[in-house]
């Protein structure tokens, strides 16, 4: 009996150490498509990524433009203060030309936060789609400095799949 009140006890208190851990964070994922006028006959073979994270993954697709699907996490329980910092631009990211055949991917140069003096905790991860014409990526951790070439991942299926007896959507630009 008291074995089963202390496993018991225990079991509470590891449920209860999980849920309190779990609320101290929120969440959210972001998606932008970046596009970069370039001649048909120069497509990008090559980018250059700068990014305040080091957690970055690429992957080849169809078509000319980039996609990317980023993931934010930050320490505090608040969805509205996540949602200000994503509307003031704090994770959008800026595609330009490298001149000749390349690309240059860059996010803003951000300040870490800091909430009633303690430095609040900031993830940021990338998934970047980037046209099949691209085959060298590099990449520069602006945190760490820290340089390196990414391996690019090939696409086994399509981004979406379009039949035709259903309707089509079209994504424009702003």
């Amino acid at each position: 009996m008291i074995l089963k009140k202390i496993i018991l006890s225990y079991l509470f208190l590891l449920i209860a150490f999980q849920y309190g851990l779990s609320q101290g964070q929120v969440s959210q994922y972001l998606h932008q498509i970046l596009t970069v006028e370039q001649d048909e006959d120069n497509r990008p073979t090559s980018i250059y990524i700068k990014l305040h994270t080091s957690r970055v993954e690429v992957q080849q697709m169809k078509g000319t433009r980039m996609m990317v699907t980023g993931k934010i996490l930050l320490g505090i329980p608040n969805v509205f203060f996540l949602d200000v910092l994503i509307e003031k631009g704090r994770y959008e990211l800026f595609l330009s030309s490298d001149g000749g055949s390349g690309l240059r991917l860059e996010d803003k140069p951000r300040q870490p936060m800091i909430l009633q003096e303690e430095t609040c905790r900031e993830e940021v991860s990338y998934l970047i789609y980037v046209p099949e014409t691209v085959t060298t990526v590099a990449f520069e951790n602006a945190t760490t400095g820290e340089t390196k070439v990414i391996p690019i991942k090939k696409r086994t299926q399509p981004l979406a799949s379009a039949t035709s007896d259903g309707p089509q959507v079209t994504i424009k630009d702003k």
